[in-house]
C-alpha cells in the first residue's frame, strides 16, 4: 500500500521541528503517526537569514509512504 501525509510544522533557530499538524492524508490514516514521528526527529540546517539563525514558521512537508513486497 502507497500512501502520504501533507504536514505543516514550524522549525526553530537550532534545526528542531515543532508544532506539527496533520493538513491532509490518502488513502487513510495509518501512516498519520509514523510521518509525526519522522518529522518530529527531523533535525534541519539552521537557517541564517543575515547575521543570525532564524525561526521557519507553516513549513508544509509531504511525507510519501511506498511498501514494497519482498516477495
Amino acid at each position: 500500500q502507497n500512501g502520504w501525509v501533507l504536514l505543516k510544522v514550524d522549525i526553530d533557530s537550532e534545526g528542531n521541528t515543532k508544532n506539527i499538524e496533520v493538513l491532509d492524508f490518502s488513502p487513510s490514516r495509518d501512516f498519520v503517526p509514523n510521518a509525526v514521528n519522522y518529522v518530529d526527529k527531523t533535525k534541519y540546517k539552521k537557517y541564517t537569514g543575515g547575521d543570525r539563525p532564524k525561526e521557519i514558521r507553516g513549513h508544509q512537508l509531504l511525507v510519501k509512504f511506498e511498501l514494497r513486497s519482498n516477495a
